[in-house]
Formats: C-alpha cells, sequence, structure tokens
C-alpha cells in the first residue's frame, strides 16, 4: 500500500515539474522578446509578426561585415567571396 501512495505522489512531482518547465519557457520567451522590444532590436509587423528592426545602430566596436565573413568562413572549408 506504501508504494502505491510512493507511486502517486512520484507521479503528481514528475506533473508538477513538467508544468512549471512549460510555465517558465514561456514566461522567459516572453519575458526576452519585450527586452528585445525595448531595446528596439526587434519589432512587429502590422499583422504581429516578429522582425529584425531594419534601423537597430549597433555598437559602433562591432564590425558586422567582419564577423559575418568570419562566420561564414568558419562553417565552410572552402573560401566564398561574398559582396555585403
Amino acid at each position: 500500500m506504501i508504494e502505491l501512495y510512493t507511486f502517486i505522489i512520484m507521479l503528481a512531482a514528475v506533473g508538477c515539474a513538467w508544468s512549471s518547465y512549460k510555465i517558465g519557457r514561456k514566461e522567459g520567451a516572453e519575458a526576452a522578446l519585450e527586452i528585445l522590444y525595448n531595446k528596439k532590436i526587434i519589432c512587429y509587423d502590422d499583422k504581429g509578426n516578429i522582425k529584425p528592426n531594419p534601423f537597430f545602430d549597433h555598437d559602433p566596436w562591432v564590425n558586422v561585415k567582419e564577423d559575418l565573413w568570419k562566420c561564414i568562413n568558419r562553417y565552410t572549408n572552402r573560401d566564398i567571396y561574398v559582396s555585403i
């Protein structure tokens, strides 16, 4: 009889953990989107879809072209010439 109670309690604990995990992921994603929107990194279109903000001005120390070039060369084994 004790085994049955233990199994029921364990099943309830697993269910509670699973629902807490799902709620945490949802709230974390919502918080991340809110932060990105407040920092004007992303924007929403008329339908509510998320897209990058075309007017986002990155930090001056970030060299986007160089970082993109490094990323492309890292994931390919050959040189690719990209005009940006």
